[in-house]
């Protein structure tokens, strides 16, 4: 299977970098306000309480470090996001974390209630994080780039509306000219008199 531009490109920029502190596998997973409400009401409504899927995803939660939606920095796996990582070292892959409702079968997607999907799951850029395998053994997992995040995303699209450029260093975007005046007298034909006299002047 030919590899995706993103997975190859991410993976010959990340894999040499060394994991930042704070992304080794004892570090606490982060994730937004709006992920914990979302997931929370996943784990305890749609889910029963002795799913295993239900106790790993509550156990996460009451691990993690919860930001607002726009302090959550960029490089950060949300829902929604899109993940490139490698599986024991593997070649790269790239899927969308997502719940169970939303997952495709066509293969681009991950439920985080799968291990793939919690393990990435609030894991920065260049984390290395374990999952376990359907035949209970353990597989390593390197977090090699987030190509996109809807947080970000997000933020950059309301940084263009505000004029700010979608990316720091880039100059801002310039203001739209101000629509003409509503106002505006327009010429007026003079009025012809009924009884077929000349145009009354002005």
């Amino acid at each position: 299977m030919e590899l995706c531009y993103a997975c190859d490109t991410a993976g010959d920029r990340v894999a040499k970098a060394a994991p930042r502190p704070g992304d080794g596998p004892d570090a606490p997973d982060v994730l937004t306000m709006r992920d914990f409400a979302m997931l929370e009401r996943f784990a305890r409504l749609r889910l029963q309480p002795d799913d295993p899927a239900a106790q790993a995803l509550l156990e996460k939660l009451d691990k993690a470090r919860i930001l607002h939606v726009e302090t959550i920095a960029a490089d950060i796996a949300t829902l929604g996001s899109r993940v490139v990582f490698s599986v024991d070292d593997g070649r790269p892959e790239a899927r969308v974390l997502v719940l169970p409702a939303q997952h495709a079968a066509a293969g681009w997607t991950l439920p985080v209630t799968a291990p793939r999907g919690m393990a990435l799951l609030g894991r920065a850029a260049g984390a290395v994080v374990s999952a376990a395998r359907h035949d209970g053994a353990t597989e390593r997992l390197h977090v090699l780039d987030v190509i996109h995040q809807p947080e970000a995303a997000a933020a950059t699209a309301a940084a263009v509306m505000r004029g700010e450029g979608d990316r720091p260093g880039r100059p801002a975007l310039p203001h739209p000219a101000p629509w003409p005046a509503l106002h505006r007298t327009w010429p007026v034909a003079p009025r012809r008199p009924r009884d077929g006299s000349a145009p009354e002047p002005g």
